[in-house]
């Protein structure tokens, strides 16, 4: 079984101390999202756990845990997201010198192996237009690529919440770009980060997008069972995940968080509280 920890919020970041005694333990009572009276046990020991994935904007409050869940018998790997959008789309995530730094650590402590970069999403609006990401993209793939093995990319999906959110912007002219907009963007944008990408000699994937964004940047997975195999060796339960949205790749695993319990408060993220 593969952990994801999580889809619905950042258990590094926020819940580290909750998640470890939650190991220590072993088991986590987990709500339905769509069905709060619905909880489900999700037993958590080395027998019944292949690998914790942590989707993470900052896995520095978990690093002081790893030597107890490795010594536990526990393997993990983390998706670790940074964009360096302006402040008033995303107030409360690391500052890039302070997310790198930590990238860092992790790196050292588990190997460039476990570590996967998510430049995700990719939102083209007023505020961070084409040449935004143009300027972005390369600056971080430099200082990131020395931690990480892996790039993954995906383009912003109009969430209902997201856009309510984003919409308290429009007042200090702000502006999402419809469809057409983006298309043309992207045509000229992606080539480039899979460029800036390929330069460095960092292998990069698209998250759920099929083949919006080919021929540039090929899809991929998230919790990818050949990703985990190269950063362990062994093999992992490869069968598609069923309750995701139509695209996503990924191999099926139990998602161990909850919704709106995120502190980051980017807006343009479909996990947030409205």
């Amino acid at each position: 079984m593969i952990i994801s920890a999580s889809r619905r919020t950042d258990i590094s970041a926020f819940h580290s101390e909750w998640f470890m005694e939650r190991v220590r333990q072993g088991f986590v009572d987990v709500k339905n999202p769509f069905n709060a009276k619905q909880i489900a046990r999700v037993v958590l020991d080395p027998e019944s756990v292949d690998v914790f994935v942590f989707w993470t904007r900052n896995p520095a409050p978990l690093l002081p845990h790893m030597d107890e869940l490795e010594d536990r018998g526990f393997r993990s790997v983390f998706l670790v997201t940074v964009m360096d959008y302006p402040p008033e789309m995303e107030p409360a995530t690391p500052r890039v010198p302070a997310a790198v730094e930590a990238l860092s650590r992790l790196s050292e402590r588990i190997g460039k192996n476990r570590i996967a970069w998510r430049y995700d999403p990719i939102l083209l609006s007023s505020l961070t237009p084409a040449p935004f990401h143009e300027e972005t993209f390369p600056r971080l793939a430099e200082r990131i690529a020395p931690f990480v093995s892996r790039c993954i990319v995906s383009v912003f999906d109009p969430y209902w919440r997201a856009l309510n959110r984003l919409k308290a912007l429009e007042s200090r002219g702000f502006r999402l770009f419809n469809r057409n907009e983006e298309q043309e963007a992207l045509a000229g944008l992606l080539p480039k980060i899979a460029a800036a990408s390929n330069s460095l000699g960092l292998e990069i994937q698209s998250c759920c997008e099929g083949a919006k964004l080919e021929p540039w940047i090929s899809p991929g997975a998230c919790i990818d069972p050949m990703f985990l195999q190269k950063a362990f060796g062994r093999t992992f339960p490869s069968a598609k995940d069923k309750n995701q949205r139509r695209g996503c790749l990924c191999a099926g695993s139990k998602d161990i968080g909850t919704y709106g319990t995120c502190g980051h408060g980017c807006l343009y993220c479909y996990a947030g509280r409205l």
